[in-house]
C-alpha cells in the first residue's frame, strides 16, 4: 500500500473474519468453521520492518496477540448454532508505524478453524470463501492557519510595515511547515525587520522553513498547502509546532508606491507536512491603499531694495512654488493673475520662467496689461519635487504708497492642500500684498510783515523712534528741498512707521523748532501727529507736514539810557530793509499752500 504522500506516524486499521456453516451431504446437520486472515506488516518503504517502529495502538476481543508485526486473531463460536460468541467477531486492530512512511507491505495469512463436525462422523468437503478483509489508514491531523496585518492606508512613498503569523489550531502537533509571503511588485526597498529562526527574504520572496531536527522541509510543487520532509532519519520525526502554538510574528518593511490610489495586496500562506483539517485558512490577504498625494502651492515676493516696503523704481521678483511632499501629481496647472501688479509696475521682458524639478527652465510669453493672467501647465509633479514659476517687475516711478496684490490658484489630479482653485477660503500663502514706501511733503512757512509766507533757508532731518524717544538720524531718509518751490521739502521712500522730525537750520530771522516733533506714517502715506499739543507750530494733513515759524525779535530793557536811540536806529534799519526788499526782492515769499502745491506739480 502506497500513501498519496509521505505520512508521519500513520495508523493502519485492519479488520478480518468470516463465519459460516458447512452443510452435510443431506443438507441437514451442518459443520461449523471460522476463517480469517492474520495480518503481518512485512515491509516499510520496501525494507523489512523494525519492530521498534510498530505499535499496536488499538485492539479488539478477537485479537489475541501482536507478534513481530503480525496481528494474530482467534475467534470462538457456539457449536450449536455456528454463531460467534463475540458481539463484534470481526474485530479491528490499529497498528501505528512511527516515522515518515511512504508505503507499507502487508502479508495476509489465511486461517481456518473447524468448530463443529457432523455427529455421524461424516465429513464433507467444501470450498471456503475468502475471508473478509478491510484496511483503512489515519494519521495525526493539524489545522494550520496564517494571518497577516498591514495598515489600511499609507501615504505615497511612505515606508510602512506589515506582519504575518502562522498558528497550529490543532488538534495534533505539526511535524513541519513553511510560511511564505511574496512581496508585491509595487513595494520597493523591502527589508525583513524581525522573524524567528528559519526565515529568509530572497528578493521579494519570504520563506520560513520549520523542520524537525535533522530534517529539511520544502514546498510541494503540486499542492500549495503541502510541504515535504526529506533528509532525516525516517524512523523518527520530531514535532515543531504544538497544538495552539504560533510561529511569528514576522515583520517586513517596504516603501509604498508614489501613485495615489495604488493598491498593495499582501498575501501570506502556510503549508504543512501533516494532513490539514481546514485548507481555507492556509492563506490570508490584507489590502493597503495609497492615499492621495500631498502637495501645496505658495507665493512669495522679494525686492531689490527694502523687502518689506519697496520704493518706486525697485525690482520685485515673484516666485510661485508647487511642491509635492508625497505622491505623484498629474495635470498640475498654475494660474497667476497679474492685473493689479501690472497696473503699478512694468514686467521685466523675458523674465517669466517655469521650471519643473531638475528639468531646464522654460521661458514663457510675457503677460500684458491687456492679457495679465499667466497660466502654466498641465505638467506632472513627481513625489518630492518642486515646480517654480517666477517673473520680475519694476515699480512705476509714481507708485508711492501703493499696494501691489495678486493671488495664485492651482489644480491637479489631486487638489493641492493650499491655493486650490475654487476654494472659498485661500491660504495666505497663496497671495502677496506689497506696499510701496510713501513720499511725504514738508512746507516751512513763517510770518513776515504780518503775512504768512514760505520760508527758504531751513534744514531738517528724520530721526528714528525708539519706544517713544529719539534714536539715531535716519541717513537713508534725507529731507530734500524741492526745486523751484520755496520752503518746500520732500521725504521720499519713507516706510510706514513712527519717526521724529528735527529742524537743524532755521531761516534767517527765525528760530529753530524748540523740540523735535514725533509723527506717524500710515501704509497709505497719511501722516499724523500722535501728540499735536506738544508741537503747536507743526500741522499734519494727508501726506504733508507744515512747520510755521515766527520771527526772532529782542526788545531792549526798559528805562535804559540808550533806549530811545536804539528804537530810532531800529526804525531806520527796518525802513532800509523794506526799501531793499522792494528793489531786490525778498528771500521770503508770500505763497499760499495751494499755489505751492500747484508749482510743485
Amino acid at each position: 500500500m502506497t500513501f498519496e504522500r509521505p505520512t508521519v506516524d500513520p495508523i493502519l486499521w485492519v479488520a478480518t473474519g468470516l463465519f459460516g456453516p458447512v452443510p452435510n451431504a443431506d443438507n441437514l446437520r451442518p459443520q461449523c468453521y471460522l476463517t480469517w486472515q492474520d495480518v503481518a506488516i512485512a515491509g516499510i518503504d520496501g525494507t523489512a520492518p523494525d519492530g521498534q517502529r510498530l505499535e499496536l495502538v488499538s485492539t479488539a476481543d478477537s485479537v489475541k496477540a501482536f507478534d513481530g508485526g503480525t496481528v494474530v486473531y482467534d475467534f470462538e463460536s457456539d457449536p450449536a448454532n455456528c454463531r460467534a460468541v463475540l458481539d463484534s467477531p470481526a474485530g479491528y486492530a490499529g497498528v501505528q508505524v512511527t516515522g515518515l512512511v511512504s508505503s507499507v507491505t502487508l502479508r495476509l495469512d489465511h486461517v481456518v478453524k473447524i468448530t463443529a463436525l457432523d455427529a455421524s462422523g461424516n465429513h464433507s468437503s467444501n470450498t471456503l470463501a475468502q475471508p473478509r478483509f478491510s484496511l483503512t489508514t489515519s494519521a495525526d491531523v493539524v489545522d494550520l492557519a496564517v494571518s497577516t496585518a498591514a495598515p489600511a492606508t499609507v501615504s505615497p512613498g511612505e515606508t510602512f510595515e506589515w506582519t504575518l503569523e502562522a498558528t497550529n489550531v490543532g488538534p495534533s502537533a505539526s511535524h513541519g511547515l513553511i510560511v511564505a509571503d511574496v512581496v508585491p511588485e509595487e513595494v520597493a526597498e523591502v527589508v525583513l525587520v524581525d522573524a524567528p529562526e528559519g526565515c529568509v527574504l530572497d528578493g521579494r520572496d519570504l520563506s520560513c522553513a520549520v523542520a524537525p531536527p535533522g530534517w529539511t522541509v520544502s514546498q510541494d510543487a503540486a499542492m500549495a498547502t503541502l510541504a515535504n520532509l526529506s533528509g532525516g532519519d525516517p524512523s523518527a520525526v520530531g514535532e515543531v509546532l504544538g497544538d495552539g502554538e504560533s510561529f511569528g510574528p514576522i515583520t517586513l518593511r517596504g516603501t509604498a508606491p508614489v501613485t495615489p490610489g495604488a493598491e498593495i495586496v499582501t498575501t501570506a500562506s502556510v503549508s504543512g507536512v501533516d494532513s490539514d483539517l481546514d485548507l481555507t485558512n492556509n492563506t490570508a490577504q490584507t489590502l493597503t491603499t495609497v492615499s492621495a498625494a500631498d502637495w501645496s502651492v505658495a507665493k512669495a515676493v522679494t525686492s531689490s531694495g527694502d523687502t518689506t516696503y519697496p520704493s518706486p523704481g525697485d525690482t520685485l521678483t515673484y516666485t510661485v512654488t508647487a511642491t509635492s511632499t508625497t505622491g505623484d501629481v498629474a495635470d498640475v496647472v498654475l494660474t497667476d493673475d497679474l492685473t493689479d501688479v501690472l497696473a503699478h509696475a512694468d514686467l521685466v521682458p523675458g523674465s517669466v520662467r517655469y521650471t519643473v524639478g531638475s528639468e531646464p527652465g522654460e521661458q514663457l510669453a510675457d503677460p500684458t496689461a491687456q492679457d495679465p493672467v499667466v497660466v502654466v501647465g498641465p505638467t506632472s509633479l513627481s513625489a518630492g519635487s518642486t515646480a517654480t514659476l517666477s517673473y520680475s517687475v519694476v515699480v512705476h516711478d509714481d507708485a508711492w504708497s501703493t499696494v501691489l496684490a495678486n493671488t495664485v490658484t492651482a489644480t491637479g489630479s489631486t487638489p493641492p492642500s493650499t491655493c486650490a482653485a475654487g476654494s472659498s477660503s485661500l491660504d495666505p500663502a497663496c497671495s502677496t500684498s506689497t506696499t510701496t514706501t510713501a513720499r511725504l511733503e514738508l512746507l516751512k512757512q513763517g510770518e513776515v510783515n504780518d503775512e504768512l509766507v514760505a520760508l527758504d533757508g531751513a534744514a531738517f532731518e528724520v530721526v528714528a523712534d525708539v519706544e517713544g524717544t529719539l534714536g539715531e538720524v535716519v541717513d537713508s531718509l534725507p529731507v530734500s528741498p524741492v526745486a523751484d518751490a520755496p520752503g518746500a521739502f520732500e521725504i521720499p521712500g519713507i516706510a510706514p512707521g513712527t519717526y521724529w522730525l528735527r529742524e537743524t537750520v532755521a531761516p534767517p530771522g527765525h528760530e529753530l523748532l524748540a523740540t523735535a516733533v514725533r509723527f506717524d506714517v500710515a501704509a497709505d502715506g497719511t501722516v499724523t501727529l500722535p501728540d499735536p499739543a506738544s508741537a503747536p507750530q507743526v500741522a499734519a494733513s494727508g501726506g504733508q507736514l507744515t512747520v510755521t515759524d515766527v520771527p526772532t525779535f529782542h526788545m531792549p530793557e526798559t528805562g535804559s539810557a540808550g533806549a530811545g536811540r536804539l528804537v530810532t536806529v531800529g526804525l531806520l534799519l527796518l525802513a532800509g530793509a523794506v526799501a531793499a526788499t522792494a528793489v531786490l526782492g525778498p528771500r521770503s515769499h508770500p505763497l499760499s499752500l495751494t499755489t505751492l502745491r500747484k508749482r510743485r506739480r
